[in-house]
């Protein structure tokens, strides 16, 4: 190993270690118990499949609503039976109970039901068996410590995988601020210690599109295949993972390349929704049908839908500038002619939402989970044009998205009222240093320098941010919020 890599390498490893740090600490407490319990439902899946062979969790669908039972363990029981592969062909079904739970500490009402069938199987398999919540007894005995460590680990292993997908798209010096923003902006850090099956599913999404840049590169056959199979593993993991053969589909467009490896995102995306359909129908054909079409019912409006991704409501996520200017670097790439150059970042984004745009859903953050590696890379790849070529304008920009909201509780925290007028100072300042280089050519060093600092200061204050959770998080009210 040449010492240039390993400079990189040792790079690397610091971001890995500030990623992890971030995601770790508070990881328990921050989001808090009760801001989504689809993190407890892929675990309580998970484990009653693997204790009982039969899944069991919480939903809010009525089609599951038929026969009252009584929950004891895993499983819920009619007439003091439980339910196992052997006689669950003959075994009363659907089952619900109206149950009243502790977890951590919260106690929430829940309606369990079994089957539950309304998601693929993966997502909870992989959450119940790395937290080890199937060695528990009961539902209740699934703590938010367990379950979410597992997704800190992989979130933080995710900013190897930001750098990949940056430095083979754009070089280096992108790929290292792509990671660094994956691993300290404060809404990416907190949503991505939720245990729901989005975080898991970007994991593995983030593989397959490195594996298809691979093969765009090298033209090796086993790339292409590799990627293909993740397409069965995301979407039994979540079926939003669909959208990763259609970004294999679009690079065979795109690359021009022989038409005859359609064949492998086609086999294996069918292999998904195959043993998807076959799992929901081995418990209840009629119930599967009828949960799954009541899920697909859930479309919005497209404009509705555009402003649940871009301006999401309280109790969704956090909204700081970072996000904001994510989409707004997005934009600017969408005006490069090269867009083979920009494919690995603009494809990804483009297929989820159009696959969010026509499936629907309710205006839940964790939606958004998977958006987020690509949003560090557009805007890591924005801030270096800006550093190079034009700081006046795009600095400006980031003054006004990330910056200004990075100084809220970064810098002035719970004192953010009484210091409005020094925040305005300290913009109109900055402002006027970035302005230089319209004023003469030689001052661009100036303007780029700024910027730099600008860029610098953000990652501080999303650090003191960070460190400062416990304080401003009751304060975050009905006008942001990082509860997903």
């Amino acid at each position: 190993m040449t010492r240039k890599r390993l400079f990189l390498f040792f790079i690397l490893l610091i971001i890995f270690f500030l990623a992890f740090k971030y995601r770790f600490r508070s990881y328990q407490f921050f989001p808090p118990v009760g801001a989504t319990y689809d993190e407890q439902v892929i675990a309580w899946v998970g484990s009653s499949l693997i204790n009982n062979g039969v899944p069991a969790a919480w939903s809010f669908i009525p089609d599951y609503k038929k026969y009252n039972g009584v929950s004891k363990g895993w499983a819920i029981t009619i007439n003091n039976k439980s339910p196992n592969l052997q006689n669950f062909n003959n075994f009363p079904k659907p089952l619900f109970q109206n149950t009243n739970l502790t977890l951590d500490g919260l106690s929430s009402d829940f309606t369990l039901v079994q089957p539950y069938i309304e998601q693929p199987p993966l997502g909870g398999l992989l959450s119940s068996f790395f937290s080890g919540s199937y060695k528990k007894t009961s539902f209740d005995q699934v703590t938010l410590s367990d379950i979410r460590f597992p997704v800190v680990i992989l979130s933080s292993l995710s900013v190897f995988l930001v750098f990949l997908i940056g430095y083979l798209s754009y070089g280096v010096s992108i790929g290292l601020l792509s990671s660094l923003i994956f691993a300290l902006v404060p809404t990416f850090v907190v949503s991505q210690r939720l245990a729901t099956s989005e975080n898991y599913m970007t994991f593995f999404y983030l593989i397959g599109i490195i594996l298809l840049e691979f093969w765009v590169k090298s033209d090796k056959k086993i790339f292409l295949i590799l990627s293909s199979i993740l397409v069965t593993v995301c979407y039994l993991i979540k079926p939003f993972g669909i959208s990763l053969a259609g970004i294999i589909f679009l690079s065979l467009l795109v690359f021009k390349k022989d038409k005859k490896y359609l064949i492998f995102p086609i086999i294996f995306a069918l292999l998904g929704i195959l043993i998807f359909y076959l799992y929901g129908s081995f418990y209840d054909a009629n119930l599967f049908q009828k949960v799954v079409l009541y899920q697909g019912n859930r479309l919005t409006s497209p404009l509705q839908a555009i402003a649940k991704i871009l301006v999401p409501r309280t109790q969704v996520i956090f909204i700081d500038g970072w996000i904001i200017f994510g989409f707004i670097a997005l934009g600017a790439l969408f005006l490069r002619e090269k867009l083979t150059e920009n494919f690995f970042v603009l494809a990804p984004i483009l297929i989820q939402l159009f696959i969010y745009f026509i499936y629907g859903g309710n205006d839940y953050g964790w939606y958004r989970l998977p958006l987020y590696p690509f949003l560090s890379i557009s805007s890591a790849w924005l801030l270096y044009q800006g550093i190079k070529k034009n700081p006046t304008w795009i600095g400006l920009i980031f003054l006004m998205t990330t910056f200004a909201t990075s100084i809220h509780f970064g810098l002035f925290g719970l004192n953010w009222r009484s210091s409005a007028n020094i925040f305005r100072i300290i913009m109109l300042l900055i402002a006027g240093g970035l302005f230089l280089n319209c004023i003469k050519n030689t001052y661009k060093i100036i303007s780029s320098a700024i910027l730099v600092i600008l860029i610098i200061a953000s990652f501080w204050m999303g650090i003191q941010t960070l460190n400062k959770m416990n304080a401003i998080w009751h304060t975050l009210e009905e006008h942001t919020s990082m509860i997903p």
